[in-house]
């Protein structure tokens, strides 16, 4: 009889759960200088301040009609540099999943935002009445004036870490060959992505290290506990906001629901009883959902009077494939 495949663990984080978590001037600076700075902490929390405001701008359409564009980030906080206040604007997106016009929507964030400086500095200007006549009155802004440089990160913490979308919006384009050589005359605009794959844990402070740690292994079950086996001295008595963070973006119920089950005499976590006990209680669904399927093969069948083949059925598992192919039960996958 072939063997029940047991079902790899899966995740499936709330997105709010993790704006919410973005959103901790600790967790967004150390994102920031984890990525951006290579470890080194350019970005201090206590100088971070919200900006989550709603965008909404108007701007002449092409008919002369004004279009209104409205944008809210996931989080947005503006940051002092040097000792000088909101030096530079930082936002995050978190993706869960592949979003293949991601470097569009980026683009349109960060224009959206350089926008709203410049008209800002116009409204101050029209009332400060400071502006020249000629070019600065046409501009609505002085010659001098600069406006404060966005970054935007795309952080995918999808189950699946695997990003197949664009990089830049060259690769959204559909070019024809007689351009390629000019090619640099279409402006291009390239994505800041964040994930697994592409950063180095630790460079990271906070309980940012361990989710990239364990979202490089969250896919395969055995080389998740193979990474525990190994760093099982941290592990088994992690920080307690770390393994807070841990719970959310890689939706862990018990650690979400029950965090005080794994708590240790220190005071830390134990994460990997918390992944053991997740592994347990994917396979006893797995075993479920394989009881249902055969279940309803085995009613299709005796419903259509195919006797033989529930007999068959009962006996190779091969069989049993054809058959859950042919009723449409295929579909019916264990969860990777």
């Amino acid at each position: 009889m072939k063997k029940q495949r047991i079902p790899e663990v899966s995740w499936n984080a709330k997105d709010g759960e993790i704006y919410e978590r973005l959103s901790d001037n600790e967790v967004f600076a150390d994102l920031f200088n984890g990525v951006v700075f290579q470890g080194e902490e350019i970005i201090k929390p206590e100088y971070l301040e919200e900006m989550n405001e709603k965008k909404q701008l108007k701007i002449p359409g092409r008919d002369g009609q004004p279009v209104v564009i409205k944008k809210l980030r996931d989080v947005q906080k503006a940051c002092g540099l040097d000792g000088s206040l909101l030096g530079i604007m930082l936002a995050a997106e978190g993706q869960r999943t592949v979003h293949y016009g991601m470097p569009v929507r980026h683009m349109l964030y960060d224009a959206v935002d350089y926008t709203k400086q410049m008209l800002d500095l116009e409204k101050k200007h029209r009332r400060g009445r400071d502006l020249s006549s000629g070019a600065e009155f046409l501009s609505g802004m002085r010659r001098e004036d600069r406006l404060r440089p966005i970054i935007t990160l795309a952080l995918f913490y999808g189950e699946d870490q695997l990003w197949d979308g664009p990089m830049c919006l060259h690769d959204m384009l559909e070019l024809p060959k007689a351009l390629e050589p000019w090619k640099t005359y279409i402006p291009n605009y390239p994505l800041n992505l964040v994930y697994s794959g592409n950063v180095c844990p630790e460079n990271f402070r906070t309980g940012l290290r361990e989710v990239f740690e364990l979202l490089r292994v969250a896919k395969d079950k055995d080389s998740m506990e193979e990474f525990l086996r190994e760093n099982q001295e941290r592990y088994r008595n992690l920080d307690w906001k770390k393994g807070e963070l841990i719970g959310d973006f890689l939706d862990v119920p018990l650690i979400k629901d029950n965090a005080d089950a794994i708590r240790t005499e220190e005071g830390g976590m134990n994460m990997c009883t918390a992944f053991q006990q997740m592994r347990r209680e994917g396979e006893v669904e797995g075993k479920r959902m394989g009881e249902e399927k055969l279940s309803s093969l085995m009613q299709f069948l005796f419903h259509d009077n195919r006797i033989e083949d529930l007999q068959k059925a009962s006996l190779d598992a091969g069989y049993r494939e054809v058959l859950y192919k042919e009723y449409g039960l295929d579909h019916e996958e264990l969860p990777d």
